[in-house]
């Protein structure tokens, strides 16, 4: 049983290895005492113009719904197209597997729908 995720597992160790690579060099790259954000992170943009507000607002909570609620209806995009790939070899099981993901999408979009998730 090991062997069928081991495939998966060193693929996993590389790229945590990769990872954790790229932000070593990073780290001994940087110049020590700057300014964490840098002396271009407090100067004007490159048009010259000055900034007409705090770029560190905050945003309304009704916006990040539906972008939110847009990202789980693409993961269960991503998680019917590898189930419609084996699909014939699976057999009974993989057609539980298809209506139990359908119900709770579908649910899901319903719940949304009622409690006004989508709306702006």
């Amino acid at each position: 049983m090991f062997q069928e995720y081991l495939q998966a597992l060193v693929f996993m160790m590389i790229i945590a290895g990769a990872s954790g690579l790229f932000i070593l060099v990073s780290r001994l790259l940087t110049p020590e005492g700057k300014n964490k954000y840098g002396k271009t992170a407090q100067e004007n943009y490159e048009s010259g113009f000055k900034m007409l507000s705090d770029t560190d607002q905050r945003f309304a909570v009704p916006y990040f719904r539906p972008a939110l609620f847009s990202g789980v209806l693409i993961l269960l995009v991503l998680l019917l197209f590898p189930l419609a790939l084996v699909f014939t070899s699976l057999g009974g099981k993989s057609l539980f597997l298809l209506a139990v993901l359908m119900v709770l999408g579908i649910g899901g979009f319903i719940y949304a729908l009622k409690k006004g998730l989508l709306s702006w």
